[in-house]
């Protein structure tokens, strides 16, 4: 996996962890099929979300499986 910074190589990179770990928010593009896009914005709308908030919801579900 790479994390791709715009300047201080992998300084920023570890300083870019860090400040995420701490709780900060950062933003991100992702690339997914626009019917899956459309779904997830219809979802979000009917439940009063973000579909930031569903996707962090699920990343995190994934990354605590074991």
């Amino acid at each position: 996996m790479s994390l791709k910074v715009k300047k201080g190589g992998a300084a920023v990179a570890d300083e870019k962890l860090k400040t995420a770990a701490a709780g900060e928010v950062v933003k991100f593009t992702i690339h997914m099929p626009a019917d899956l896009r459309s779904r997830l914005k219809i979802r979000a709308a009917q439940e009063n979300r973000t579909m930031g908030s569903i996707i962090a919801e699920l990343v995190r579900g994934y990354l605590d499986r074991e």
